[in-house]
């Protein structure tokens, strides 16, 4: 059989008997042995399937703006509470359908990587590691850290491939749903406690920091990937406080690549500053640069400027032509649209604006599954002493 599909197989047996079984009433399996002290949950963002027909797709991203970031729906000023709140009801009804449509190694490859993820990560601890989502998919968060709660003794840890400090899901979002867990725990006279590994100190992102960067830097120097040269670092990138709809954005970047000493453009980036995801990023870069003695630039693949577009066209032009420069992203799970189709089409519309006198870009994508594996066991590791 192929190797590869051999892991398919793997991987869909690994779901099937560590996260699928959430619809069952698991208090009814009989144990078959102790449970064991720990049990690990991989947080993962989740995205939509594949085969998830276009219109509902757009619809469900269109009322999500709206409902969750207060991007102005059309026709809205003349909408009455009534349609405004049946509006709201459609959006959570279109969400649902696409948590639950049904996954396959065909239609998610970021779903099937997640459980080669934590196939990987319980066979270097030999704990239980269950997979849960933030959003797009199930199992949701909440259902993986219940179910690992009921899996435990004592604790139950959760670590997520999420790199940045500073960004809207494990700064936000997540905790979240580690305290509504928790909570719940409680109220069930649970002693389970739920660890979530997270830098918030000044020292603990210091650190977090450091050890994130090596894992950049150990595949950038993957032999197959130019060993010289200006390097890229692509963010997913965030929205900043204030410029949170796509036309002051586009208003930004128009301004900040026209003239990066205007007032538009310096008001927003005295605001960037103030960030923590984007201070992060620029430390990330920073410290790229220190490691791996080469110039290296940040930039993001949405939500926020220097966007990948500009800055991939501003080092093309500085360059010359044929000239290697090594695209690398912190999203670290294979099949993610963003390093799969989002960095590399955009790469492609760089190379073709800049015609004859376009540098090569290379993308240093996608991360060794085995390198992410041991980083995130290592995360776990410094928290079970």
């Amino acid at each position: 059989m192929n190797i590869h599909w051999t892991r398919i197989t793997v991987a869909w047996v690994y779901f099937l008997l560590s996260g699928a079984a959430l619809a069952q009433d698991h208090h009814h399996i009989a144990p078959t042995a102790p449970k064991p002290s720990v049990a690990i949950v991989l947080a993962q963002h989740g995205q939509p399937a594949t085969d998830v027909p276009a219109p509902l797709l757009g619809e469900y991203f269109g009322l999500m703006g709206h409902f969750h970031y207060g991007a102005p729906l059309s026709g809205q000023e003349n909408m009455s509470s009534e349609q405004i709140a049946d509006l709201e009801n459609r959006f959570h009804d279109v969400e649902t359908q696409i948590v639950e449509w049904c996954r396959n190694p065909m239609n998610d490859k970021f779903w099937l990587h997640s459980y080669y993820l934590a196939e990987g990560i319980q066979n270097n601890l030999g704990y239980p590691v269950l997979v849960g989502f933030n959003e797009f998919c199930n199992p949701t968060l909440e259902d993986a850290l219940l179910k690992a709660a009921s899996q435990t003794t004592d604790r139950v840890i959760m670590v997520t491939p999420m790199l940045t400090p500073g960004g809207g899901h494990p700064e936000h979002d997540l905790p979240k749903v580690v305290g509504k867990v928790q909570d719940q725990l409680v109220a069930q006279e649970s002693s389970v406690e739920i660890t979530y590994i997270w830098p918030r100190s000044d020292d603990e992102i210091s650190t977090w920091i450091d050890h994130a960067t090596d894992l950049v830097v150990k595949q950038l120097q993957r032999p197959e990937y130019p060993q010289g040269g200006t390097i890229v670092f692509v963010q997913h990138g965030v929205p900043i406080r204030g410029y949170e709809s796509r036309k002051a954005l586009q208003q930004v970047i128009g301004a900040c690549n026209d003239d990066p000493s205007s007032q538009i453009c310096q008001n927003y980036l005295s605001a960037a500053k103030q960030d923590k995801y984007w201070i992060s990023s620029e430390r990330m870069r920073a410290a790229i640069e220190t490691k791996t003695g080469r110039t290296t630039y940040v930039a993001n693949n949405e939500f926020s400027y220097p966007d990948l577009g500009s800055v991939l066209r501003n080092v093309g032009r500085q360059s010359a032509a044929g000239e290697k420069i090594t695209v690398v992203n912190a999203m670290l799970t294979q099949g993610g649209d963003h390093g799969k189709d989002d960095i590399p089409n955009t790469i492609a519309a760089t190379e073709k604006e800049l015609g004859e006198s376009s540098p090569v870009f290379v993308s240093a994508w996608p991360f060794e599954e085995q390198d992410v594996v041991d980083f995130l066991t290592g995360l776990i590791e410094s928290h079970l002493e």
